[in-house]
Order: structure tokens, then sequence, then C-alpha cells
């Protein structure tokens, strides 16, 4: 099994039992995210381009990522 580790909820000298998970792995090689930008950013993002991603659940850990589309739907939020 490979991944990263986002969570752990036992600690040392904790038993585990099968109902319940003490661990949290993420494939993040895999992950595939959809991100809302502002219109004044969307004309700077180009199908293609490199991007950093920050994930908070492992430790702040960047992840290297690409664009592989951008929208053209607009949104109120």
């Amino acid at each position: 099994m490979a991944g990263t580790v986002t969570s752990v909820s036992a600690g040392v000298g904790d038993t585990p039992d099968a109902a319940t998970a003490f661990i949290v792995l993420a494939q993040l090689s895999k992950l595939k995210l959809e991100v809302g930008l502002s219109e004044s950013d969307i004309g700077k993002v180009k199908v293609g381009q490199a991007a950093t991603v920050t994930v908070n659940a492992a430790s702040g850990e960047d992840v290297g990522a690409h664009v592989t589309a951008v929208g053209v739907l607009a949104s109120d939020s």
C-alpha cells in the first residue's frame, strides 16, 4: 500500500479495532481538483500549465499538479 498519511487517530499504546479507521491514506498522485477562480484570474490559466497544490490534511505538503481543463461557466459565488 502506498500513499500519504493524512490523519492518525490512534496514539502510542492504543489498540486499534477492526471497526475503527486509525490511519487514513490518500493517493495524492491521482487527486483531481475543481478550482474556482475569479474572472480577473481565469485568463491567466492555460491547459498544461504547471501548478502546486498545498494539502493541509497532509501537514501542508505541496504536491505538483497540472491544469487539464479550463471551464467557461461563470458562478455567482
